[in-house]
């Protein structure tokens, strides 16, 4: 994904809330949609630092160790559930730096010597 499409995803999800809403007549929607995109959010977080924790070439790389360190399942949940309109756009574009980030170290080729 990239990094600009952070935004309209999340417009998009408000959208369809509304357009649900509307049809249904039923205002739950907007009421599911922050929780359950903050424990979504959250432990897709938790996934990636699994993986990407123990990757060594990962951790030494400045970038993505501070990215990894912003990704705390705690921190994206608290900021995603919180601050929705701000947190859950800014989960996307730092998941999306992140795994950009690991792609691109594991194309690397590893100095060996």
């Amino acid at each position: 994904m990239k990094d600009w499409m952070a935004v309209p995803i999340t417009v998009g999800i408000i959208a369809a809330c509304l357009a649900i809403t509307i049809l249904a007549g039923n205002p739950l929607a907007f009421f599911l949609v922050v929780p359950v995109s903050a424990i979504w959010a959250a432990l897709d977080a938790s996934q990636i630092r699994q993986k990407c924790g123990s990757n060594d070439s990962i951790l030494q790389d400045k970038d993505a160790a501070a990215i990894l360190q912003s990704t705390k399942p705690v921190i994206v949940f608290a900021a995603c559930f919180l601050f929705w309109i701000f947190g859950f756009p800014w989960y996307l574009t730092i998941r999306s730096r992140l795994l950009k980030r690991v792609r691109l170290l594991k194309e690397e080729p590893q100095n060996v010597g």
